[in-house]
């Protein structure tokens, strides 16, 4: 049995390297790119995840800390993917805003142009402009701590399955 291509060619973009995801298609049939991610998150602790599919593993030390170093990697690869993903739906939510508010923007100025002494309009489109400020600078703030908090929670699943094995290890040397 063969990966499935396409299916190989999305989990690659998605940061996983090649040999891991082949191995992860094939071993679930080629069933999908999602289940090849559960496959891979599941097994990313496997000291011989980066050993192509119907090798055999030769388990030396320097295997295993090219297979971790391999391991941190598409970790990191699969924080990145998530956390630009999450990047583009708030720029694409801060641009709906903008546009919407540059709408607003052009009534207010075409009011003050057909009454220019209306002192009312002047302070409501200084309002306005006070908002957008607002706005932006919290769009800012929230693109910061989503893109933080994103990376966050897609690495803690794994640095805390690190731990565990690091202590579980720990006691069995004890």
């Amino acid at each position: 049995m063969s990966a499935n291509q396409e299916f190989l060619k999305k989990l690659q973009e998605l940061g996983f390297p090649h040999t891991r995801a082949e191995k992860a298609l094939i071993l679930t049939d080629n069933a999908s790119v999602d289940t090849a991610v559960d496959w891979l998150i599941k097994h990313a602790e496997d000291p011989d995840i980066d050993v192509p599919y119907g090798q055999k593993t030769g388990g030396s030390l320097a295997e295993l800390g090219r297979a971790r170093h391999a391991e941190k990697t598409a970790e990191e690869a699969l924080a990145e993917s998530k956390v630009q993903e999450a990047i583009r739906q708030l720029e694409e939510e801060d641009r709906k805003r903008k546009e919407a508010d540059e709408v607003e923007r052009a009534k207010i100025r075409e009011y003050l142009a057909q009454k220019p002494g209306d002192r009312r309009w002047a302070e409501e489109l200084e309002r306005f402009e006070e908002k957008v400020k607002r706005q932006e600078q919290e769009a800012r703030d929230r693109m910061k701590a989503v893109t933080r908090q994103t990376h966050q929670e897609t690495l803690r699943p794994f640095e805390e399955d690190r731990r565990a094995r690091a202590e579980k290890d720990e006691r069995e040397r004890q």
